[in-house]
């Protein structure tokens, strides 16, 4: 297998960037969804960022300031989206690390893959 040249190289690694950030947002989108349904998107909550034909979406980071505030107080459902967060990372890593990765090819050996003496006395 031959080696990707730079251009190959950097659309792996946006592809990789790409795919793990979707998953990573997926993630968070999911557990600030999940937060807002447990506690049936009460007014504190603020606004949803999307609602339509009600699906209500909030922003992902909203999880941080929620969390500052209420999860001590319950601590249940934000363990949960804790977990549902962290899940997400760990899988969007995965991803981008699995799409990131080069294809190494096994090196050649058996008589002949290897120089001999003749060969590196002319490299002398």
């Amino acid at each position: 297998m031959r080696a990707l040249d730079g251009a190959q190289m950097m659309r792996r690694r946006l592809a990789s960037i790409g795919a793990g950030s979707v998953v990573f947002l997926a993630a968070s989108i999911g557990a600030t969804a999940f937060v807002a349904e447990v506690f049936d998107h009460q007014a504190p909550l603020g606004a949803p960022l999307v609602d339509i034909a009600g699906l209500r979406l909030y922003a992902p980071h909203k999880l941080i300031s929620w969390s500052a505030h209420w999860s001590e107080v319950y601590p249940g459902p934000f363990a949960i989206a804790h977990l549902i967060t962290l899940i997400g990372f760990v899988l969007a890593c995965v991803i981008a690390a699995l799409i990131g990765r080069e294809r190494f090819s096994m090196k050649p050996f058996a008589e002949g893959a290897w120089g001999d003496f003749d060969d590196a006395k002319a490299l002398e």
